[in-house]
């Protein structure tokens, strides 16, 4: 049932934090003006997300592939994966590759990640994922959710082509607006401040409006720009495999306190 104290403390909170931010904090932040950078602005301010085709060749999608299995086969103990073996997670993995370093670098998703923000994020770290099929997977994440309820941006980079049978990224129309986040809490008796969404709660959304379900295939080489507070998942696999890589951007003084979030499973150091 919906608390409407903590609905009050949240639209609160999601609006004075806004304001914050963009009078205070950031007054004199400078915007990366060029076409290409607004464009993929203006689309991640309108959809919550914007898909940027041949981001990288498929020379160096083949070879970061290489570099991640070869770390999986030779350091297992240096790995996150769920229970069964079916999302294996690499923390830190710009520490293992030069070329997944170059995409922790990137200036793309980074200054329009600080057009969205109105201020200067930084890049907490890279995570190599590998998504294989299993029985009764659950896909990359491990189902629906939401990354957090304050400001979440991630850039997402497909290793492999991506289509409906391996893990595309899927994510719910509008579910990042502030109306929407509200209303739909307040029709299926949603807690605002819950971040795991159930898939029958899912399903309602989209039986009510089957257009609010976007699924992001992409050629190997597509870089997804996306607000990560939107309710999304990695599809659940029904064969073969996908390889990404994910960069995790945060406001620049908050990093700390994500970085402590991430502690227990990360096996690469990333302060290097």
């Amino acid at each position: 049932m919906i608390n409407f104290y903590k609905l009050i403390k949240y639209i609160f909170f999601y609006y004075s934090k806004f304001f914050l931010n963009k009078f205070l904090k950031n007054r004199n932040f400078s915007f990366n003006k060029s076409k290409l950078y607004n464009d993929h602005f203006s689309k991640l301010k309108r959809d919550g997300y914007v898909l940027v085709d041949n981001f990288l060749n498929l020379n160096d999608c083949s070879k970061i592939i290489n570099s991640i299995d070869y770390f999986i086969k030779n350091n297992p103990n240096h790995i996150y994966h769920d229970d069964k073996f079916s999302d294996i997670r690499l923390f830190g993995a710009q520490n293992i590759c030069n070329k997944i370093n170059n995409f922790f670098s990137a200036e793309l998703p980074l200054s329009v990640g600080q057009n969205y923000y109105s201020g200067q994020l930084k890049n907490l770290m890279t995570m190599a994922n590998k998504v294989v099929f299993k029985n009764d997977n659950l896909g990359s994440g491990g189902g629906w959710h939401r990354d957090g309820i304050d400001f979440q941006y991630k850039a997402i980079l497909y290793l492999v082509d991506v289509d409906n049978n391996n893990g595309p990224f899927q994510l719910i129309k509008n579910s990042q607006k502030i109306f929407y986040y509200i209303k739909d809490c307040v029709n299926l008796n949603m807690n605002i401040f819950d971040t795991r969404i159930d898939n029958s709660v899912v399903q309602t959304l989209i039986k009510k409006d089957n257009s609010r379900l976007i699924t992001l295939s992409g050629r190997a080489g597509s870089l997804i720009l996306v607000d990560t507070t939107m309710i999304h998942r990695g599809c659940p696999l029904i064969s073969g495999s996908r390889y990404a890589l994910t960069n995790y951007y945060y406001p620049i003084n908050e990093c700390d306190n994500h970085l402590n979030q991430f502690t227990p499973y990360i096996k690469v150091n990333i302060n290097n």
